[in-house]
């Protein structure tokens, strides 16, 4: 009976092991591509973001380094591996639960910081060649004009700029879903910060989903 005890604690921690691994590789390769389509949007992030990358990079490490820890502690069957094992095991789940927290709790601070950086953006539009560039391709890309009620295009005598990155392609213009019609100009309807928005919590509720769901496997 003991025998048969051990033998499912032991496959408990291997598979335990296994999706600690499967998780951290998974987070490694997905975080570069997150970075690159994050990098497409400098308009709406600034480098504060970085950590966010740097730290999702250290997780996925975390978790990789601990499931092969986990898998040499039972190789050997060393008690004194196994205790460290634990050990780290309850630092991580609780390290895993504070993180998932603090993204929570930030947010508010998140959406404010991207709308900040979309004010800047829209201001620096007409001087800088490499703000209008990207704010052009992010527009055309993602079918969105960041127009909305603050009129960030307005220039200073009053008169509203809508840059032909806003307008909508010959064959959507009847789409009421996509285009809307102002003053006789056909534009994408939807806010760039709105679909920025939708985006990024799509994201961030993945990440915080992963992040209880592997804290909750080392319970």
């Amino acid at each position: 009976m003991g025998n048969e005890g051990n033998k499912t604690v032991k496959y408990s921690l291997i598979t335990l092991n296994v999706f600690l691994i499967f998780f951290g590789i998974g987070l490694l390769i997905a975080t570069p591509f997150v970075k690159y389509k994050i990098d497409d949007l400098k308009i709406a992030f600034d480098d504060d973001f970085e950590a966010c990358y740097l730290t999702s990079l250290i997780v996925g490490s975390v978790l990789f380094l601990l499931g092969t820890f986990g898998f040499l502690s039972i190789y050997k069957e060393n008690c004194c591996l196994m205790t460290i094992y634990c050990i780290l095991l309850f630092i991580i789940c609780g390290g895993m639960i504070t993180l998932c927290s603090i993204a929570i709790y930030l947010d508010n601070t998140i959406y404010n910081d991207m709308e900040r950086n979309l004010h800047n953006s829209m201001l620096a539009y007409s001087r800088n060649n490499e703000t209008r560039e990207s704010f052009d391709k992010y527009q055309k890309e993602f079918q969105c004009c960041e127009f909305g009620s603050k009129k960030w295009f307005d220039t200073e005598n009053g008169t509203v700029f809508i840059p032909t990155s806003c307008d909508c392609p010959k064959e959507d213009v009847n789409d009421g879903n996509i285009c809307i019609n102002y003053k006789g100009k056909s534009i994408f309807k939807i806010s760039c910060l709105t679909y920025l928005k939708d985006k990024v919590d799509y994201i961030r509720i993945g990440l915080i989903a992963f992040g209880y769901f592997v804290a909750l496997l080392q319970v």
